[in-house]
């Protein structure tokens, strides 16, 4: 009988900054984004903090798997330095659906994920 392999644990804390190479209309899935510097980065947590990094008047959107410049959740602006957070204190916020888009090729966002 062969052995099963342990599951590798997730992290329980996460900070990265990612970088959205392309410009809209192409969609990054936030997670699969700070995923591929941070393996085992859980899709769910009690709390992740986004914030745009990048200067030169970048936006970046935030939305669904169908997100554009025009229907989406809610835009950052390096102009503006705003941040967004995603909290829940009754179980995990599921951020791993969340996909995001630029008008600016090159564009950063700071992500932090606490509490997996």
């Amino acid at each position: 009988m062969a052995s099963q392999p342990f599951p590798v644990p997730q992290r329980p804390y996460v900070a990265t900054t990612v970088t959205l190479a392309a410009a809209s209309p192409t969609r990054y899935q936030l997670w699969a984004l700070v995923n591929a510097s941070r393996p085992n980065t859980p899709m769910s947590a009690r709390e992740v903090n986004v914030q745009i990094s990048s200067s030169g008047g970048a936006k970046v959107y935030f939305g669904d798997g169908a997100v554009t410049e025009a229907d989406y959740g809610f835009v950052l602006s390096a102009a503006d330095g705003l941040a967004r957070r995603w909290a829940s204190d009754q179980g995990n916020c599921g951020w791993g659906n969340v996909y995001v888009i630029t008008d600016t090729p090159g564009a950063t966002v700071s992500v932090e994920v606490l509490g997996c």
